[in-house]
């Protein structure tokens, strides 16, 4: 079976969907051990960083599955049609978007972190402090990871007791995902939970302005990784 090979531009996302289309036509079924890394980047043209940046997108929304020293598999049915579902509208979201989006949700977080240090209960500590220890117990760029680290900030609004607030955190859910899918490709596998725990210590102390700052930070540091 020949592939077609992949245009210069946008060549990440060209393989993404090189190899969704392969899968949605049956040409890799279920289960199946798609081809080793020198016979794609052959195949498709394009170099091994190109192809590995891809299949990490890929591996983190459940589509592939990297089984280290045998080889990659094609994702179970179940997950390839959520995963799948999840991954098409990340893919739609334009960088553009993505930072219109990072800039409202900058400004909801920072006051989330504020109105959060003033009520924080006991429970509410230790529950962010369980979602870090989700987050490193997954890869970065593992779908687990992705979704414990968008039930943290889900979290820190809804202890402000805003339900719009609550309700805008749920809107965003994809584009925060898109924004976390492509930032996990970008940096490879740091822990989420570390980049999370200075939050959780700043609400924890009772002080708005320091628990602002800790979030500020946090936001800073996603902004530099944006595409």
């Amino acid at each position: 079976m020949r592939i077609r090979t992949i245009p210069k531009a946008d060549r990440v996302g060209a393989v993404v969907q090189c190899i969704r289309e392969l899968i949605e036509s049956g040409n890799w079924a279920t289960g199946d051990r798609i081809p080793n890394e020198l016979t794609l980047c052959d195949q498709l043209e394009v170099s091994r960083t190109v192809l590995r940046e891809a299949v990490s997108g890929l591996q983190s929304v459940g589509i592939l599955e990297v089984r280290r020293g045998v080889g990659t598999f094609v994702g179970s049915r179940d997950s390839l049609s959520a995963s799948t579902r999840l991954l098409q509208s990340a893919l739609t979201i334009s960088p553009r978007d993505l930072r219109t989006t990072f800039e409202f949700r900058r400004g909801i977080e920072q006051q989330a972190a504020r109105y959060a240090a003033v009520k924080a209960t006991p429970a509410d500590i230790q529950e962010l402090t369980s979602l870090c220890d989700a987050m490193d117990q997954y890869d970065y760029n593992s779908v687990e990871g992705l979704k414990a680290d968008y039930c943290f900030h889900r979290k820190v609004v809804s202890m402000t007791g805003n339900e719009l607030m609550r309700n805008v955190m749920a809107v965003l859910y994809e584009r925060i995902f898109a924004a976390n899918l492509r930032i996990a490709i970008a940096v490879g596998n740091d822990k989420r939970g570390a980049a999370h725990r200075p939050i959780v210590e700043a609400i924890r102390s009772g002080n708005p302005d320091k628990a602002e700052l800790a979030m500020r930070d946090h936001m800073d540091l996603i902004e530099r990784w944006l595409p």
